[in-house]
């Protein structure tokens, strides 16, 4: 991770994820007198298409900047995909969330039912919640973003295993009613960068708590496999579920299969990506299975 990006990744953390309040800079300050210094964003987003459960894996991306005026901090963001755009000048607020009145990003948190153990040790890439009050139908889409590696860093040659965390999240899935909420599954990201591809197992064991009741969820495992490798990111590939090591069809023969993920950060001792994050998503407009995926 080029120095830029590791000075702002720390303000970051500092002020978004630990729920300190951007300050706004000191008004008293000269244009002159700011420094200021941009790093770009990416990350995969679970965005609704059609109503509550259609869900699509989908590019997100911006810029982050550490306006330094003095001794006060202070960080600009500018997010968009493909169907809102989030401009905040005035950093994310005492409880990490970054608006500009209609589109909401809350940083370092996802709310119920998609919620996340996510390591707390992570330094370049964070979950998020959006809510765009335009456009209702695409409410409560969440995700992984943060400081891609360069593209220079990102390997063409040898291999890397990433260990990390998962939340599942099953909606109308086996009866058509149930909710399925797995936040603390685990995360198996292998990158074969001679090929130019990622394979992501996720796996989950024990019950969870579905309307209430404790139960077995009805899968404990997904592959997916092949991944292409594109630039700093990954998408597409061939994804199967399974429950007790068998195949399972869990949302159906018309369920429509996307993946999405990002290389984040260098690490400078195996001169590779530090961390990498995704999402995951079988959905057919009435049933899905949504994952995000963390891990370094």
């Amino acid at each position: 991770m080029h120095p830029i990006s590791k000075a702002i990744a720390v303000s970051f953390c500092a002020l978004a994820l630990m729920g300190c309040s951007g300050s706004g800079g000191n008004e008293s300050m000269t244009p002159e007198e700011d420094v200021r210094q941009t790093a770009t964003l990416v990350g995969s987003a679970a965005r609704s298409q059609t109503g509550a459960f259609g869900r699509q894996a989908v590019d997100i991306s911006g810029t982050v900047t550490l306006v330094t005026s003095g001794t006060s901090e202070t960080l600009e963001f500018s997010i968009s995909d493909a169907f809102s755009t989030l401009t905040d000048v005035d950093g994310p607020n005492s409880w990490g969330e970054l608006t500009d009145g209609e589109v909401t990003l809350v940083l370092g948190r996802t709310n119920n039912p998609f919620e996340m153990n996510i390591a707390e040790d992570n330094e370049y890439v964070f979950i998020f919640q959006l809510e765009d009050d335009a456009i209702t139908s695409l409410s409560n889409s969440v995700g992984v973003f943060g400081f891609g590696t360069q593209l220079a860093d990102v390997p063409t040659q040898g291999f890397a295993r990433y260990l990390g965390n998962a939340s599942i999240v099953m909606e109308n899935v086996n009866d058509g009613s149930n909710s399925v909420v797995l936040p603390d599954a685990q995360s198996t990201v292998v990158a074969r960068s001679a090929e130019s591809v990622v394979d992501v197992e996720i796996n989950h064991s024990g019950i969870s708590a579905i309307s209430g009741d404790l139960m077995a969820p009805p899968i404990d495992a997904l592959v997916v496999q092949g991944m292409l490798i594109d630039g700093n990111g990954f998408s597409g590939g061939e994804l199967t579920m399974f429950l007790d090591g068998e195949v399972v069809d869990t949302v159906g023969p018309g369920a429509i299969e996307s993946a999405n993920g990002h290389f984040f950060g260098f690490d400078d001792d195996n001169q590779i990506p530090d961390e990498v994050g995704g999402v995951i998503i079988s959905a057919d407009g009435t049933s899905s299975v949504v994952v995000m995926f963390v891990a370094d």
